[in-house]
Parts: C-alpha cells; structure tokens; sequence
C-alpha cells in the first residue's frame, strides 16, 4: 500500500507528478519498481528522451522502455496489438487513455493519437492547406474557425461562429427547448453604466443599486471603455434595472 501522503491526485510515475511536487526518488511510490520509473526518472528521461517527452505529461513512463541508462527506447512488449495508437482503434471502443494498452508501455494511446490527429487537421485547415473550410457554416465553426472577428463569412455575411449559433437555436426548438430570454444591445446599458461610474460609484456599488450582477456590470464598463459593443448584448430586463437606477442617483447627483 502506498504511503498516505501519496494520493490519486498525483499521478506519479510521470512528469506531472515530478511538476506537482513528488521529487524524490524514495518518497514515490514507484520506488524500486520494476515497470514503471519514479517521477524524478520520469522527468530526467522526458529532457533526454524524445519519446516520453512526446507523451502526456500525466502519462507514467515505463521502465523497460524508457530506463536510465538506455539512450533508445526498448522494443515493446510482443503481445500488444500494433493497432492501438490510432484513430481507427479509438474508433473500435479504445478511448480511455488509462486502458489503453499503450499507456503502461510509454506509447502514445489511442485518444492522444485521435487528438494530435485532429489538432493537426485543424492547423492545416486554418492555414489553408488540405481541404479549405467552408465559411459560413456549422462545419466551419467545428473545423476550428470559431473566432467571429478573424472568419472570412459568406456572401451573406455569415460567421461560422453564428451559423454555429443557428445551428444550435434551430436543433433545440425541435426538441422543445425553449428560446432564451429576449436580448437587446448593449451600447444603452454601457452608456449608463459609465455615467453612474462616473458619480464615484464604484463598480460593486453600480451593481448593488442596479440588482444586476458585478461580472455583468464589469464586462459593460469593460466593453464601453473599450468601444467593444458590436457583440455583446444584455436582457430586456437587466437593461430595465440600470435605466431605474440611473435616473435616480442621476437626478440626485446630476453629472457636471
């Protein structure tokens, strides 16, 4: 049984356990193990080494396949499918990375092949080789293009962000989801906001007599400051609550 003071927390045998305080050698539970390396082994071997260096930084480093004094990897044990490492295993069921027979060999499992796979093919869409993201579109929007300012849009002037956004509010109503409450501008609110601001109020302060929250009353003296507007919108009935409380501490400290 491992010590008390080692927890599941820390994943030892690994860089993230040498990282999140596990450095010595006697103290990890993985001491005088004869498959798995101590976190300290762990993190010399990933400087050294290109291998675990390439891997997860919560995944354990083997001691057979990665040890100290070895300048090469070792060959893996024979009994383990070729296949998993792939898209196409993960694909068969293989996508827990701790059961994947790869993990305790120092490979590269089947979800961290499926996610370098995909952040790659992303990378190369954003850049414009391979097949080019169609803009304007859901499938953009999950092929990486998800900024609303950087996306190209369609003749329409669409954003794959906002056919996203579409694409969602049209799926929920066919399921009975109901719409969420009615939004308007934010440009009204912002300029209150800022004139209240400007009565030596604070911001903690504004959203105590507004009844609207701090992090909603920030983010408008944020974007009003900034002259970012163009996306940011508020309810009906927020908008109503700064108005109320505006007109009264503006009638009672009229703005010089």
């Amino acid at each position: 049984m491992h010590p008390p003071m080692h927890t599941n927390a820390v994943p030892h045998g690994s860089r993230r356990g040498y990282e999140l305080g596990c450095r010595s050698k006697g103290g990890c539970p993985y001491h005088r193990d004869t498959d798995t390396l101590t976190c300290v082994e762990a993190a010399i071997a990933a400087r050294g080494d290109r291998g675990p260096a390439s891997l997860p930084a919560d995944q354990p480093v083997p001691r057979r396949t990665y040890a100290k004094e070895a300048n090469r990897p070792v060959d893996a044990a024979p009994d383990i499918a070729e296949s998993h490492g792939t898209v196409w295993r993960y694909r068969q069921g293989c996508t827990d990375a701790h059961r994947c027979p790869h993990w305790r060999l120092g490979r590269v499992t089947c979800p961290e092949a499926r996610r370098r796979y995909f952040a790659d093919y992303h990378a190369r869409r954003l850049t414009g080789s391979g097949t080019p993201i169609r803009h304007g579109t859901s499938a953009g929007y999950l092929s990486g293009c998800r900024s609303i300012e950087m996306c190209p849009r369609d003749q329409q002037g669409q954003s794959c962000h906002q056919a996203r956004a579409e694409y969602r509010r049209q799926r929920a109503r066919g399921q009975g989801i109901n719409p969420p409450p009615a939004t308007v501008t934010a440009d009204e609110a912002a300029r209150l906001v800022t004139e209240l601001a400007q009565l030596s109020l604070t911001g903690r302060a504004i959203a105590r007599i507004t009844g609207v929250g701090r992090s909603t009353i920030a983010r408008l003296m944020v974007a009003g400051a900034n002259n970012m507007l163009d996306h940011v919108t508020i309810r009906e009935e927020t908008l109503a609550a700064i108005r109320a409380a505006h007109a009264v501490h503006a009638a009672s400290f009229p703005l010089q």
